[in-house]
């Protein structure tokens, strides 16, 4: 399923023509079942078992956003005032939908915060680019969706916090700030590579190098999770004041992502690293 089907599919599910039922959110006043911010990935991790398929969503700016989503012509003011509370949000906050579109169920888990929202939708309904939900990557899983929780102390319930990121760029204090320069390259201060995914250090090996040139004026930053065997299992555009990405053109950063996913290191230990484009 294509990123524009994924927000058509949004839209139609957060529409009022359709009867969507909200199952829980972590903020303490919302109408719906609350669930503190610790305890999020182990009722994702839930959802996770039970459903054969789930898509990925995650990595927008709001702006960019509203912006692909204001393309299929949402300008009600129904659409108005939900824009304007997106963008009131500052902390983490996690909310969790369900809806039918008549091919089953399909719930929805969508993360807030200052400058990003992620989704991920998990349904039983077989789309193109879907990402089975095998037991044997359970844990890769958690640990990849902790990475969603930015900054968020605790998040892990059964896991490691030190896999947790801080909020510039979206990394826990104290783990480290690895920057790398064209490819592959990183920095550190004071990761412990044996505990958690932490921020690469030192100069990995990487065997298969992406092209980082792009032909427009500016940058892109891009983390990758780099796993022991040294493949790529996920990347995200990077927003921040320390990794300041300017390119905001949603194509030229799906093209980048992809080539980021294609990206091979050396084997070493379970890490988050830095590629640039310009």
């Amino acid at each position: 399923m294509k990123k524009n089907v994924f927000i058509i599919w949004f839209v139609v599910l957060t529409s009022s023509a359709f009867g969507q039922q909200f199952l829980w959110s972590t903020v303490k006043d919302s109408t719906s079942k609350y669930v503190p911010l610790e305890n999020v990935t182990k009722e994702v991790l839930t959802f996770y078992d039970h459903y054969k398929f789930y898509y990925d969503l995650s990595g927008f700016s709001k702006d960019v956003f509203f912006e692909f989503v204001e393309e299929f012509g949402m300008n009600s003011g129904d659409w108005k005032d939900f824009k304007k509370k997106v963008y009131e949000i500052e902390d983490l906050t996690v909310f969790v939908f369900r809806a039918n579109l008549g091919r089953g169920s399909v719930v929805t888990v969508v993360s807030i915060n200052k400058e990003d929202i992620n989704m991920i939708m998990f349904t039983n309904a077989y789309e193109a680019d879907y990402i089975m939900t095998h037991r044997s990557e359970r844990e890769k899983f958690a640990k990849w969706f902790k990475t969603l929780l930015n900054y968020v102390p605790g998040t892990g319930n059964d896991m490691d916090e030190d896999m947790y990121l801080d909020s510039e760029p979206a990394y826990r204090p104290n783990m480290g700030s690895g920057t790398g320069s064209g490819v592959g390259s990183g920095s550190s201060e004071g990761t412990d590579s044996s505990r958690g995914i932490g921020y690469g250090s030192g100069n990995r090996g990487i065997i298969n190098i992406p092209d980082v040139n792009i032909n427009e004026s500016g940058v892109i930053y891009v983390e990758v999770h780099v796993t022991e065997q040294g493949d790529v299992i996920n990347a995200r555009i990077l927003s921040t004041p320390k990794y300041p990405t300017n390119i905001t053109n949603e194509k030229t950063q799906q093209e980048v992502l992809r080539r980021a996913l294609a990206a091979k290191y050396t084997t070493g230990k379970e890490e988050l690293r830095i590629l640039a484009f310009k």
